[in-house]
């Protein structure tokens, strides 16, 4: 039962960890502060930077969180930049909770948070 709320949870937070935008100039903004985020809170470094994906490694150590944000544009010009991430470790192979869930639910469900705070569009 804990496990199923700590996900909703999770889930709500990866939601929310989005940022729209439709000026091109706000949205390349948006895009560069999303790298810059993806930096700072990833231990690997980014390993693909391209117009649509910003990915690091996986990092060798378990319980370590890491991130990607992907950015798609929509046919009315609304692009969305969501923020990803996951750790080694955090989930079995039944799909259930890992022996470093709760340490890694709390580290993506903070930098989720701060994502859309720190990329958002100022409108």
């Amino acid at each position: 039962m804990a496990f199923r709320r700590a996900e909703a949870d999770l889930e709500a937070a990866r939601e929310q960890a989005q940022v729209e935008c439709t000026d091109y100039a706000a949205c390349a903004q948006a895009w560069g502060r999303a790298r810059l985020f993806v930096q700072r809170h990833s231990v690997t470094p980014i390993e693909r930077l391209d117009d649509n994906t910003i990915e690091t490694r996986m990092p060798h150590e378990f319980g370590v969180a890491y991130f990607w944000a992907t950015r798609r544009t929509a046919d009315d010009g609304t692009t969305v930049i969501r923020l990803k991430g996951l750790c080694r470790g955090m989930y079995s192979v039944d799909g259930g909770p890992g022996w470093t869930y709760r340490s890694c639910a709390a580290q993506l469900r903070e930098a989720q948070i701060e994502f859309a705070r720190e990329v958002g569009v100022t409108r």
